[in-house]
């Protein structure tokens, strides 16, 4: 999985393989793992 930014111990990140799903990134503090906080990037249709 792509590491898009790490701030302050958080790493933003994406799955490569969620095309079911509007475009959005995921957020955690340490080591990305599949339970992290989503955050749209689009709005839902």
């Amino acid at each position: 999985m792509p590491n898009l930014f790490n701030y302050l111990g958080y790493v933003i990140f994406f799955w490569s393989n969620e095309n079911y799903e509007p475009i959005h990134v995921h957020v955690c503090q340490g080591n990305p793992s599949a339970n992290a906080t989503k955050i749209w990037i689009t709005k839902n249709r």
